[in-house]
């Protein structure tokens, strides 16, 4: 599977060089202006990875990554920030942030696939750890704790078991998938429903008809042997006659 790498950086030229670089290694690359459109971006998209800037404008990469650590349902995602050499306050600021790892600038084409390869396949395998950090938090935050702990590995460990191909996903995709295929399978639930529920009113009106149909040959047959089927003015009159004699229902005839 393809992986998605999000640059986000205001300058137009790192967005060409590094995201040419990246685009011939393989990775689908996504691009941002700014932090504040990054966060959003990686909300949506949810890449493998986020490479960072931190001189921006509206919101700064610093910003952007510590709202990016304080999303659960993207706080996995690594973010990689652009440093400038001796720029050891904002490295310590990012560090605080939530960053995972740093690239100096300028930066090297072997620098940067090498450090992209080494955390995609780091990553691969630190999924059970963050599935057990995730399990952890839920037992302490709940009264049920076995049941709920319980429930969280066996969901989670078959998708993120080294031994499973599916480990190599991360966990929001994969929540997404489930969503999506419960949505298809109550819309598909629903369908169901309806065609019974027509399936019914099919059979109730069937019957209807057949017992319309045996209360028509019921005055035929009355009527032919009063009169006979030649006589049709009187046949007309028999079988006027035994309608206003007997009570038609849905249940069958009964004497009025």
């Amino acid at each position: 599977m393809q992986k998605i790498i999000l640059i986000v950086d205001d300058l137009l030229m790192i967005h060409r060089i590094i995201g040419q670089i990246l685009t011939d290694a393989g990775y689908k690359v996504l691009k941002a202006e700014n932090g504040k459109k990054g966060y959003e971006m990686t909300m949506t998209w949810k890449p493998d990875l986020v490479i960072m800037d931190i001189e921006m404008p509206v919101m700064n990469g610093i910003e952007a990554t510590k709202m990016i650590k304080s999303a659960p349902a993207i706080s996995h995602i690594p973010v990689v920030i652009l440093i400038s050499l001796g720029s050891e306050e904002d490295r310590e600021n990012a560090k605080k942030a939530g960053a995972d790892y740093f690239l100096n600038k300028p930066i090297s084409k072997d620098s940067l696939l090498e450090t992209v390869k080494n955390i995609l396949h780091k990553e691969k395998y630190d999924i059970n750890a963050y599935i057990t950090d995730k399990i952890s938090d839920t037992v302490e935050n709940t009264d049920d704790t076995g049941s709920t702990a319980e429930h969280k590995i066996r969901r989670f460990y078959p998708i993120a078991s080294p031994e499973n191909e599916m480990g190599i996903f991360c966990i929001s995709r994969t929540n997404n998938t489930i969503d999506m295929a419960e949505a298809e399978i109550n819309l598909l639930v629903g369908s169901i429903n309806e065609i019974v529920q027509r399936e019914i009113e099919i059979n109730q009106m069937s019957n209807e008809i057949i017992e319309l149909s045996e209360q028509i040959n019921f005055l035929f047959n009355f009527a032919t042997q009063t009169t006979g089927i030649n006589k049709i003015h009187a046949f007309c009159i028999a079988a006027i006659e035994t309608v206003s004699k007997k009570n038609i229902s849905r249940s069958g005839f009964s004497y009025s």
